[in-house]
């Protein structure tokens, strides 16, 4: 009878590995997503959608010395100890046509064309609608941030709100500058398109601090009234915009704006308004 169990064994596990190498080879490789994958497969389209977070903070250090550096924040005497050279020239705000911060836009049209593929795919995906609202809605307000950062570093710049499908030839890929104000609308036009896929969740996705969240999206908004209301002709009417959006924020101080109960306690909020000059 052993030997017969014996064999009888041996079967068994000849026909699970069999099963099992079939079921491997039907198996597609997902080391590069396709559209069409993302399109099809629910998991391929999160996979695009968390891919585009990751592109993004891998630009931490650019936002950092766009937006901060150049904020009075910094000053001379802040650096006494090892003057940074490149950051003095954002503090001091020595940028010109002719001493550029950055080549090639920082390379800020690479990052978006992957928040444009994402906003481009998720909406034809089989990703369940509330999620998918939740994730197109961070998008706009990604996209809406980094526009904004290149608008107050070289004013006009291309817009490109689509993503590029096929390139016959290298002039296709050149697009002329938009005006500063025509920047300025598809930043707000994003904002508000952020706030409304947001709906009136202010919860962070997952309960994570690392994901973009409505009230990410409301202190943005302030922050681009004020600038337009003061340097782009805005006036009163952009800052009572950006009063209400700032205000709204200052009301949900205890609701989910803490890091964690066990660290000591500071807002996400900025200790002020910045206006950059």
């Amino acid at each position: 009878m052993k030997p017969h169990k014996s064999l009888l064994l041996l079967a068994c596990i000849t026909l699970c590995f069999a099963s099992c190498k079939k079921m491997l080879e039907e198996v597609i490789p997902q080391d590069r997503i396709s559209k069409s994958l993302a399109l099809t497969d629910a998991g391929a389209a999160q996979t695009l959608y968390a891919g585009a977070y990751s592109v993004f903070r891998n630009y931490n250090g650019v936002f950092f010395y766009l937006g901060e550096m150049r904020s009075d924040i910094w000053a001379e005497g802040i650096f006494t100890e090892s003057v940074d050279g490149s950051a003095e020239q954002l503090y001091t705000h020595n940028i010109s046509a002719l001493n550029v911060p950055y080549a090639s836009w920082a390379n800020f049209y690479s990052l978006i064309y992957t928040i444009n593929n994402v906003i481009d795919v998720l909406p034809k995906s089989t990703v369940e609608a509330s999620v998918r609202n939740i994730e197109m809605a961070e998008m706009y307000g990604l996209r809406a941030y980094i526009y904004y950062t290149m608008l107050k570093t070289w004013g006009a710049v291309p817009i490109t709100i689509t993503p590029v499908q096929i390139i016959n030839n290298a002039a296709e890929t050149y697009k002329p500058r938009s005006s500063p104000d025509s920047v300025m609308l598809q930043i707000k036009s994003d904002i508000e398109e952020s706030l409304k896929l947001f709906g009136t969740s202010n919860n962070f996705r997952n309960g994570k601090r690392v994901f973009w969240n409505r009230v990410a999206s409301l202190v943005l908004k302030g922050d681009v009234y004020i600038w337009s209301g003061t340097h782009m002709g805005g006036g009163s009417s952009d800052f009572t915009i950006a009063k209400t959006a700032l205000t709204e924020v200052k009301n949900l101080q205890e609701y989910r704006l803490i890091y964690r109960p066990t660290m000591p306690t500071y807002l996400t909020l900025p200790r002020k308004v910045i206006i950059q000059k």
